[in-house]
């Protein structure tokens, strides 16, 4: 027999003899049960090929000549009765395991479109609007956001960068609406270029129109933020105060002065 049967045998022999009988021989005896049979179902086999295995050594058992037949039979059935109990349990336990990767992805599949979702902006008050001016300025930045991670210079897995930031893509209406921002603010700019008491800086440098039109765009996020409502009025009132007092980023280099 490729299975111990002597510690439930010693006690199905108690249970059959009244004298023995501790009274709490059957609760020994159960407990014993529930551990073999938890052991050979342990290693996560088929119950349908562990199951003739069992019982052929079973049968074994109740012929065997020194073997009490009583107990060997009382075993037999109280081992073939929990097993099958527990072999149901751990087919659904096993299915359910199983449709764990699945769950598993159509969670993550519909966290992966709900970040997506989130993160859609919808343009659709006139740009003249304080709504309208938001609107494009949280656009521009989630273009700056995706153009720094996309044009991240990365050799191996950039294919599965892509799909990482694909939720925060810009839509064609927001890419719209960002240039629409970024036109305005570059028109005033060129505007206040011309005013008296303001620096003369030259904007057609990319670089420098980027940095323009991300900090116009932050100020006015901004200021939604603290309760100001944007508008035409303020938004060229901030691109004035930051072109007078030079808002070229610290790295621009400066314009070489003229010797005296």
């Amino acid at each position: 027999m490729s299975h111990d049967f002597g510690e439930l045998l010693a006690l199905a022999t108690e249970l059959q003899n009244p004298a023995r009988n501790t009274g709490d021989s059957e609760a020994r005896f159960n407990i014993a049960r529930d551990e073999f049979v938890r052991d050979l179902l342990s290693d996560g086999g088929d119950p349908g090929e562990i199951a003739p295995f069992l019982v052929a050594d079973l049968d074994a058992l109740t012929r065997h000549p020194e073997t009490d037949p009583h107990a060997a039979a009382y075993v037999r059935e109280a081992l073939l009765t929990q097993f099958a109990e527990q072999s149901r349990r751990n087919a659904a336990r096993r299915r359910v395991i199983a449709l764990i990767p699945t769950v598993l992805l159509i969670l993550a599949t519909i966290a992966y479109f709900s970040y997506w979702y989130s993160n859609l902006i919808w343009i659709d008050q006139p740009i003249e609007s304080g709504a309208g001016l938001v609107q494009r300025a949280a656009a521009v930045e989630k273009v700056i956001r995706y153009e720094s991670w996309a044009e991240a210079k990365i050799q191996r897995g950039r294919f599965i960068l892509l799909i990482i930031i694909w939720p925060i893509k810009p839509t064609d209406s927001e890419v719209t609406g960002a240039s629409e921002f970024a036109r305005l603010t570059l028109q005033y700019v060129q505007q206040i270029n011309s005013e008296p008491g303001c620096e003369d800086v030259s904007y057609d440098n990319e670089f420098v129109q980027r940095f323009t039109v991300d900090a116009t765009a932050r100020a006015v996020l901004r200021d939604q933020a603290t309760g100001h409502a944007p508008s035409l009025n303020s938004l060229r009132k901030g691109i004035h105060d930051r072109h007078c007092l030079d808002i070229r980023p610290a790295d621009e280099p400066e314009s070489p002065k003229e010797e005296e």
